[in-house]
């Protein structure tokens, strides 16, 4: 297949990466910071429309609405395009996931529709150079029609679009999960197929992770080496009940029991943390804010100023303690898919899981997605990006 040059693909909603404990907003990179790594010749500039969000109290995003209508791609196009990213080109625009409309009420006739009339609109940026092409991002993509159910669109059924409204179209794009636990592997290579088929560039997405967290994220979980795992977790429990036990709060100056037992809630809904992902999710959303919230307003008091300062350190402790115990959990759990690929492929055997991942999907798609934004994750797995 062709070898793509490095892919850069931003928005400007707000990030919805369940596990970014960054301090940056990804976006605030822009390409001035990206300068420094990247070429502008040397990279592929993609950025995308469809769905409508809206930003929440914790400084994420809430998917409100799907539009991809004629007048809001070109309000993302050239005004969105300059402003947010300081380019007046981008070389794929794509419409994302389009089958989100299906949830927000349209039928599968009046996606295809909708579909049609952003062809019909992208082809204009086209012809004026204020996009190199176009393409589609789906979670939910089959080769023909008759494998559609009623989540799913065709590419087939695309392609027939792109080419009635413009026989010389630009459609040039799709990305779809390069990840088994989200679509099946024949899913995958009908799709990948029937795309460089048509001369389709294919774009795999979600490789480590898939959209829901219920399922595991396919990477080596950073662990405490040498410690057994349930003792050490058991540890953390008991210290922070420990000091919750020893906290009762005067009057409604001082925050409640409840935002300050955190040794006791996670202890009694642990089995409702199914995956890393999940419990990240309420961790980084619920858990600290509210935790944080609370211990600024006891730092300075003169009962529990002291103990504030020592739970923090003990809650985070037990954070750490639980998420190690989560990861420990996937990496068994993950250790019989390892050893699958294997099989399939011997020269992996004895590589570490990102490793298998990585080498599992080269060769089927022209490029490889990779979205990791935990700065753990990152450190403890960049090496096999560059190494594979």
């Amino acid at each position: 297949g062709k070898a793509l040059p490095f892919i850069v693909s931003s928005t400007n909603a707000s990030n919805d990466t369940v596990d970014d404990d960054s301090d940056a907003d990804p976006g605030e990179l822009g390409l001035a910071g990206l300068e420094m790594l990247l070429k502008r010749e040397e990279t592929i500039l993609m950025h995308s429309a469809g769905l409508v969000e809206e930003p929440t109290q914790d400084n994420r995003s809430k998917v409100t609405g799907y539009d991809i209508s004629p007048e809001r791609l070109r309000a993302k196009i050239v005004p969105e395009t300059h402003s947010f990213l300081g380019v007046d080109h981008v070389d794929i625009f794509f419409l994302q996931t389009p089958e989100m409309m299906l949830k927000f009420g349209s039928n599968k006739k009046q996606v295809y529709e909708a579909i049609r009339k952003a062809f019909v609109e992208l082809e204009t940026p086209v012809s004026s150079g204020k996009i190199g092409s176009y393409g589609i991002t789906s979670n939910n993509l089959v080769a023909r029609e008759d494998q559609t159910s009623g989540s799913t669109l065709s590419l087939q059924t695309l392609l027939e679009i792109a080419s009635q409204v413009n026989p010389q179209h630009k459609f040039s794009a799709i990305q779809i999960p390069a990840n088994i636990f989200q679509i099946s592997v024949d899913d995958v290579f009908a799709v990948v197929d029937l795309a460089k088929q048509n001369g389709l560039i294919t774009v795999g997405s979600q490789v480590f992770r898939a959209t829901s967290t219920a399922i595991p994220r396919l990477v080596d979980h950073p662990l405490l080496e040498n410690c057994d795992i349930v003792a050490h977790v058991k540890e953390a429990f008991d210290a922070a009940i420990s000091m919750e036990k020893r906290y009762n709060p005067r009057d409604h100056r001082q925050p409640s029991v409840d935002d300050l037992y955190w040794g006791h809630i996670i202890a009694q809904n642990a089995e409702r943390f199914s995956t890393l992902s999940y419990w990240s999710e309420v961790l980084e959303v619920q858990v600290r804010p509210s935790l944080n919230r609370a211990l600024e307003r006891l730092y300075s008091d003169s009962d529990y100023g002291q103990w504030a300062t020592q739970y923090k350190v003990t809650s985070d402790h037990l954070f750490r303690c639980f998420s190690d115990s989560l990861g420990y959990s996937e990496n068994q759990k993950l250790a019989e898919f390892a050893q699958k690929l294997d099989e399939e492929i011997p020269e992996l055997y004895g590589k570490r899981l990102v490793h298998k991942v990585l080498s599992s999907w080269f060769g089927v798609f022209d490029s490889l997605a990779i979205t990791m934004k935990h700065r753990d994750f990152v450190f403890a797995n960049i090496d096999a990006c560059y190494s594979s």
